[in-house]
């Protein structure tokens, strides 16, 4: 009775969906067991929700993709999004690596781990029903969401290359080298 897991993006939606025979199981059973499902009869109480939502707060908003992995793997995890495979189906499921064991340690993630609705997955940009979505209401993400690429490299290429971070491919793969290298170009300069 449980419902099949979906992978595909075009079923993602469907997830939780179930088939016409698995619906009327559950809805004889619940007729038919009045003590042990007394309960579902009565009308539903006042809606219990999260105190921290906001009427227009989306929850991959309160709980940032980080944080996601922390809460299913530890403390220790953050998202693989330093690799374009990871970050193009991020809104299927999240990879998340052990940040402990440095920028090589493999990516995991479990059969079925998509991220919470609204998780940022770009400027202005978020994923919705797996799918990352342009919205207005979408948070801005200008900057450097997720780091460099590959650490180790981008670092060796900005100390002997400084003037590749003038490209924008470059500056894409290794944002956060390429800032922490202008914010040191510009502590120089206003001295």
């Amino acid at each position: 009775m449980v419902p099949a897991v979906a992978t595909a993006v075009e079923t993602l939606p469907n997830t939780f969906t179930f088939s016409e025979c698995t619906i009327k199981q559950i809805r004889d059973h619940i007729s038919s067991s009045v003590t042990k499902t007394e309960c579902l009869r009565h009308s539903p109480m006042d809606q219990v929700g999260y105190s921290g939502l906001g009427e227009t707060q989306q929850p991959g908003q309160i709980f940032d993709v980080e944080q996601q992995c922390q809460q299913t793997f530890g403390s220790e995890y953050k998202f693989c999004g330093t690799n374009d495979y990871y970050l193009k189906q991020m809104c299927r499921q999240i990879w998340c690596r052990n940040a402990t064991q440095g920028p090589k340690s493999p990516c995991v993630s479990k059969p079925y781990l998509p991220p919470l609705s609204g998780t940022t997955c770009g400027h202005k940009m978020w994923c919705i029903n797996g799918a990352c979505v342009e919205d207005e209401k979408a948070p801005s993400q200008e900057g450097c969401k997720f780091g460099d690429r590959d650490t180790s490299f981008c670092l060796k290429l900005v100390l002997t290359e400084p003037s590749k971070c003038k490209t924008d491919m470059f500056n894409r793969f290794c944002c956060e080298s390429c800032r922490q290298f202008k914010r040191k170009l510009y502590r120089r300069l206003r001295l």
